[in-house]
């Protein structure tokens, strides 16, 4: 029987703490579009868990996409700060947004 929530991705050797280390250097704006996804992700497990009649599960996935929402946008906004110093990077590899 194949699990629904993995404890690793499949096809990745990293373990969790080492793949969440290397999602956290990549560049900011491939990070936003990580965590958006991830935000998008655990709004749609809340929406499921509600309709299960899983109520305190569902608020505790939508308070933690809400989390998510809020760490998407510092994050959008630290990119907005560092372009000035990524001008060469951006250059060759234009940015995800």
């Amino acid at each position: 029987m194949e699990r629904f929530h993995h404890t690793q991705l499949p096809n990745c050797a990293l373990p969790p703490e080492k793949l969440g280390y290397e999602i956290a250097r990549l560049r900011f704006d491939a990070l936003v579009v990580c965590i958006a996804s991830m935000r998008a992700e655990l709004s749609r497990q809340a929406k499921a868990d509600a309709v299960r009649d899983r109520a305190r599960l569902s608020r505790a996935l939508a308070q933690a996409a809400s989390e998510l929402g809020k760490a998407e946008r510092e994050v959008r906004r630290a990119f907005q700060v560092s372009k000035p110093y990524l001008k060469k990077e951006l250059s060759e590899t234009p940015a995800l947004f």
